[in-house]
């Protein structure tokens, strides 16, 4: 008992430093965890406390990642689609604001999914088999759909194809190491530091200020959530950002503080239903559950209690932290150079797709960022970029 407790701490500490630093992911950290034990393999660390660590830096890392995707503009798989509304509330001097809404969602996310969690257990029991005979048409349904509700219809089509291609060629380059890390930041980062440096833009004086919020409108976001959390769960290459924009559509309602909590309360959502989904079905839906399924092929119901336990325990101090941490960030903003900040982020993200990824990346780099303009240049909606993994999907689906 006393190792799971040490790792699980481990695990806060690494799940916080993935958070905060850009380009550092989860998903690489869990990696490394599984490459460094399989080379020393230590008698004192069970495989049981390795997955506590893997599993603790996930859940930090899905709290904290919501500071850099707001201050600095470099978002992670999760909050890809959440930059925009987040840096809004950044150069109006409520950082920190959009922060709290975000950890609204995923803290009233966590502990309304682990409530309703026997409800979902029902439903993929009767559903499953029915469900993943139909995911190439469902996927197919809702980029039809995101393309369709925009204006124009052959710019929103023509920015998937291309995110869409060069996902296809990414994901199947035998040669690069964690590729999401080169193409995820050049379609949504990239582009937004660069513009902030050519607008010269200078931001307002940050203020620690609370959303002034209704108790109806968190409790109508975290609903939303469970449903389209738990519909989306089942479909690969869409994650939390995605199911965020769809239940958008579907409730009508556009506001940024709905949004920011439907991001939040899926980002951490997704942590549950993915080690839910690997008891039920024995399918891995993210890179820390994957390292989890290398360690521990199968868990039983008694595991899956073990790890809820560890979401209760680990969530509502890192909820804490993350919020010590933003104000930090938010007077750190303050007073810093901004245009400085946005090109030492650059400069750090290149340099770690470089060491991480090797130098085939920084041509991954360069094109993402190139495709990720089309939308600021045609004024179509971003989403369409996520066609970066949605289309290798459908083809892997139909080929």
């Amino acid at each position: 008992m006393l190792d799971i407790l040490l790792m699980s701490l481990l695990g806060i500490i690494a799940g916080i430093v993935a958070g905060i630093i850009p380009g550092i992911h989860s998903n690489l950290l869990a990696t490394a965890s599984l490459s460094v034990y399989a080379a020393i393999n230590p008698s004192y660390i069970s495989p049981l406390s390795l997955c506590a660590f893997i599993y603790t830096l996930s859940l930090v890392n899905n709290f904290l990642s919501f500071i850099p995707s707001t201050y600095l503009g470099v978002p992670d798989s999760g909050t890809v689609l959440s930059l925009m509304p987040a840096h809004q509330y950044l150069k109006e001097g409520k950082g920190h604001e959009a922060v709290i809404l975000s950890l609204i969602g995923a803290y009233g996310s966590m502990i309304a999914s682990i409530i309703t969690l026997p409800i979902f257990i029902f439903l993929v029991k009767i559903s499953y088999s029915f469900i993943k005979k139909q995911v190439p048409i469902l996927l197919i349904l809702i980029a039809l759909t995101l393309i369709l509700r925009e204006k124009s219809k052959f710019l929103a089509f023509y920015t998937f194809l291309c995110a869409g291609i060069l996902g296809i060629i990414t994901l199947n380059l035998q040669r690069l190491n964690e590729p999401l890390l080169p193409l995820l930041t050049g379609l949504f980062g990239m582009p937004a530091l660069i513009s902030s440096i050519s607008a010269k833009e200078s931001l307002s004086q940050q203020v620690i200020t609370f959303p002034e919020i209704k108790p109806k409108e968190i409790s109508k976001s975290i609903s939303v959530s469970l449903i389209s959390g738990s519909i989306f769960s089942f479909l690969p290459s869409l994650g939390p950002s995605q199911a965020a924009v769809f239940s958008s559509l579907i409730t009508k309602d556009s506001s940024r503080q709905s949004y920011l909590m439907l991001i939040g309360a899926l980002n951490t959502m997704s942590m549950i239903i993915s080690i839910a989904t690997f008891y039920l079905i024995n399918k891995a839906r993210n890179g820390a559950i994957v390292a989890i399924s290398t360690i521990l092929p199968a868990i039983d119901l008694n595991l899956l209690l073990f790890f809820l336990a560890i979401t209760l325990i680990v969530g509502y101090p890192t909820l804490h932290v993350t919020l010590f941490l933003s104000r930090k960030f938010s007077y750190f903003i303050s007073k810093a150079n901004y245009q400085l900040i946005s090109i030492i982020v650059m400069v750090l993200i290149t340099v770690i797709s470089l060491i991480i990824s090797g130098p085939l990346s920084l041509l991954i780099l360069f094109t993402a960022t190139a495709i990720g303009f089309i939308p600021q240049i045609t004024n179509v909606s971003r989403n369409h970029l996520m066609g970066c993994l949605m289309l290798s999907t459908i083809m892997y689906y139909l080929l």
